[in-house]
């Protein structure tokens, strides 16, 4: 999730000029990020355990990440170009982003956090799907492998549940996953040409508004009851915030594809939070469903990295 509209050139520019004792700092903020990130969806089954629901906290995160985005951006001085392609951009991913989010808290509601969390993670496999059929860029060997590896990981995961899981929840979770991947297509362009910090303010700021329609319009709030679930819909807000801001400073000072790869512990994170807040853990046979997940989604960055390493060895 903290991948989305990481520009490569523009992080490849910038660490260029970051210091190399800064690298370690760079590798601490992606892992934070992660864990951030991470903890967002167990965060909210406890709103949810205490009144709240998947509306609400969203509601929350938006207004919290929105309202951030936007005062970092007018901090450093930044402003929402008068293009409109990137306005409708804006709208599109926002509205997107409405779509995901609600769909991935919805999913928890359902099934556990760790099925959802491995099922939401296939989105990088889907990306590279979307991209072969809506651009015609045929897949590598590596790509076609993580896809193969990161399903059978998710059908191992959820074959091998004590339960059959809720169909309502994988859907929603899969769901989720599309339109993470989608938005990771179309808004990867948009954030290139505007950078990070202002495409996250609009299509946030969009997001907020959305919601806050459908709180004044639709259905109002469900505030939690007790501090617990309090706790829960604040901190999945500001976790969130915290999550995006910590990753896109420590791309700063590393290459993409570091970045890329150490955000892959997220559902590690995600599934140790669950565990360790609602008790939500893994069989031995859903354990490696996850590491298949895992692994799946990782080749593609691996294989990229590979040429890399070997013209540094040679110079």
């Amino acid at each position: 999730m903290a991948l989305r509209h990481a520009s490569e050139a523009d992080a490849a520019r910038q660490r260029n000029g970051a210091p190399a004792a800064k690298v370690g700092l760079g590798i601490a903020l992606v892992l934070l990020a992660s864990l951030c990130l991470a903890a967002t969806p167990t965060l909210a089954r406890l709103a949810y355990a205490h009144g709240s629901d998947a509306a609400t906290v969203s509601l929350a995160r938006f207004l919290v990440s929105g309202v951030g985005f936007v005062a970092i951006m007018l901090l450093r001085g930044e402003r929402v170009p008068g293009d409109r392609r990137l306005l409708v951009g804006g709208i599109v991913i926002g509205a997107c982003y409405v779509v995901q989010t609600l769909a991935y808290l919805s999913s928890v509601q359902y099934v556990s956090v760790p099925v959802a969390v491995l099922v939401f993670f296939t989105f990088p496999v889907i990306a590279a799907l979307i991209v072969r059929v809506s651009d015609g860029v045929p897949l590598t060997r590596a790509k076609w492998a993580a896809v193969i590896v990161a399903f059978s990981g998710v059908a191992v995961a959820t074959g091998a549940s004590p339960q059959i899981p809720d169909g309502r929840g994988l859907s929603l979770a899969f769901l989720a996953a599309v339109g993470t991947a989608a938005y990771i297509v179309y808004g990867g362009a948009i954030g290139r040409r505007s950078g990070p910090i202002v495409i996250n303010a609009l299509s946030l700021s969009v997001a907020a508004i959305i919601m806050t329609a459908h709180a004044v319009f639709v259905s109002a709030p469900a505030l939690p009851h007790g501090i617990v679930g309090w706790v829960g819909l604040a901190a999945s807000g500001l976790l969130f915030l915290a999550g995006i801001l910590a990753f896109f400073t420590g791309l700063l000072l590393l290459d993409t594809l570091r970045a890329t790869l150490l955000a892959n512990s997220e559902p590690f994170f995600a599934i140790a939070i669950a565990f360790a807040i609602l008790g939500e853990g893994l069989t031995l046979a859903q354990g490696m469903g996850a590491l298949l997940v895992v692994v799946g989604v990782m080749l593609p960055q691996i294989a990229a990295r590979r040429p890399v390493s070997l013209r540094s060895r040679k110079t």
